[in-house]
């Protein structure tokens, strides 16, 4: 007898690499919330026909901050936001109102884009900003820094916002810049003390600088359009900065539970559908609904394959698409430490 999930499943795992796992943050953070999301996001690669609005709207300011601090001027650096923020699928409006009538809130539009775009650069101009971003020997900046972790059970890939040094202490950090409706109080930036993404990029950081790079700058923007308040009191709620620490052993010990994680997935993989079990308590998260709840709450294999082919679209993951505006990807192997710049082709077949 033939099942619409177990004929998928099989289809994609006879296709791959048994000896090849490769896994990004996001795909990892998956697995942690939900096996089950995991083969429906990562393995059958399904998605909601239109990208979350908040997505698109964090992408945007990532790449306002990318130029930004690449030493662009601010007219520059909104154009690429106003580009990225208007590519295909996204539903970011022109103006605040447009966006209310599509059923958005009206911070997600060009409109309070600019607005938060040219209040950062006037709470933190490049002049008076209290690090570097830095370069590579060849005079590019550390901005968007890929890396490929390669590790004993796969391959752990990423893309780092910034490396910068600190003026004062001369020391080297990794930049991480974080887009966020809640409040940025001390119970959001608790979150990333611990935080594994910080610990692996922090990692990764420091094997291709060949020195410890043991802090963090998480860097937070608030996207929220403010209508009571004074100015200066909503300006301080917009932006939030804090430094997070981890010691060599923290990092390795990162390093050896994302080895796990690679593992438990092959081992998923080597069981098939069944290795994949729904986690229930991250059915509804502060985060909203499970995008694939109605796909868990189906009571039989006909109406599952109903949903997902008329409810999602197909989009496959290419390990290596976090780079497609990437030159070079750092190729880290973690049991000799060594460093090496590669072509992304070089890392793996794509």
């Amino acid at each position: 007898m033939s099942f619409y999930l177990e004929d998928k499943v099989k289809h994609i795992f006879s296709k791959r690499d048994p000896g090849l796992i490769i896994m990004d943050n996001s795909s990892l953070s998956v697995w942690e919330e939900c096996n089950r999301k995991f083969l429906y996001r990562v393995i059958l690669s399904l998605r909601e026909p239109k990208e979350k609005v908040a997505l698109s709207f964090g992408k945007a300011f990532h790449r306002f901050l990318e130029y930004y601090y690449s030493g662009h001027t601010f007219e520059e650096s909104f154009a690429e936001f106003v580009t990225t923020a208007t590519k295909d699928n996204s539903q970011i409006t022109v103006t605040k109102d447009e966006s209310i009538e599509n059923g958005h809130e009206q911070e997600y539009s060009l409109e309070f884009g600019f607005l938060l775009c040219k209040k950062y650069a006037e709470i933190h101009p490049i002049e008076r900003e209290y690090f570097t971003p830095m370069k590579t020997d060849g005079g590019e900046y550390y901005l968007e820094m890929g890396f490929a972790l390669n590790l004993l059970n796969g391959i752990i890939i990423g893309l780092i916002d910034g490396l910068a040094t600190i003026n004062s202490s001369k020391t080297d950090i990794v930049l991480e810049h974080k887009t966020t409706k809640y409040n940025i109080n001390s119970s959001y930036l608790s979150d990333f003390n611990p935080n594994n993404q910080v610990s692996t990029y922090l990692y990764a950081a420091s094997e291709l600088l060949g020195k410890p790079v043991t802090t963090a700058l998480i860097n937070v923007i608030r996207v929220k359009d403010y209508k009571r308040g004074t100015p200066e009191e909503n300006d301080e709620k917009l932006f939030g900065r804090i430094e997070t620490s981890r010691d060599k052993e923290q990092l390795e010990q990162r390093m050896r539970h994302a080895n796990f994680q690679l593992d438990q997935i092959q081992q998923s993989i080597d069981v098939g559908l069944d290795g994949f079990p729904m986690h229930t308590q991250s059915c509804r998260t502060r985060f909203g609904e499970c995008e694939y709840r109605k796909l868990c709450m189906a009571n039989n294999d006909r109406m599952i394959q109903i949903l997902a082919e008329s409810a999602y679209i197909t989009k496959a993951w290419s390990p290596y698409e976090v780079f497609e505006d990437a030159k070079k990807v750092v190729e880290v192997d973690v049991q000799e430490h060594t460093v090496d710049l590669v072509d992304i082709k070089d890392v793996v077949e794509i």
